[in-house]
């Protein structure tokens, strides 16, 4: 993306315009990136006049450089703080959700399901 300054500053329109949609193509495989994108594409439909607005094109360009910038910041920071602990309340979980879906019960979870099984009471009388 940012060899996409000097192309928006001296390429014409319709270079310009391919190099920015290559990069659209590529950053629009990736969940989650349209405030990436849109201001790309800003910039790229500038350059359909006939007399392109290069400095609004290179605000759009910065503008979706920051939003990546900072996207990239709090997924790092999601990365070291958050996924972890995801992962182990995953692991947590993992005995227990999707229980009939197991080939085979774990002891302490066959333990509390024949437990639960043994006591069984009528309450048919009750109602």
């Amino acid at each position: 993306m940012e060899g996409l300054n000097n192309v928006i500053q001296k390429s014409n329109s319709k270079e310009a315009t391919q190099a920015i949609k290559e990069v659209e193509s590529v950053i629009g495989e990736v969940p989650g990136s349209y405030g990436i994108k849109s201001p790309l594409s800003k910039a790229r439909r500038l350059f359909r006049k006939e007399e392109p607005d290069r400095e609004k094109a290179l605000e759009f360009l910065n503008e979706s450089l920051e939003v990546l910038t900072s996207e990239i910041a709090w997924r790092k920071a999601a990365k070291l703080n958050v996924l972890p602990a995801v992962r182990e309340y995953a692991e947590s979980l993992k005995p227990t959700i999707g229980i009939r879906s197991q080939p085979r019960l774990s002891v302490e979870l066959a333990k509390e399901v024949s437990a639960c099984q043994a006591d069984h009471r009528d309450v048919s009388l009750y109602f």
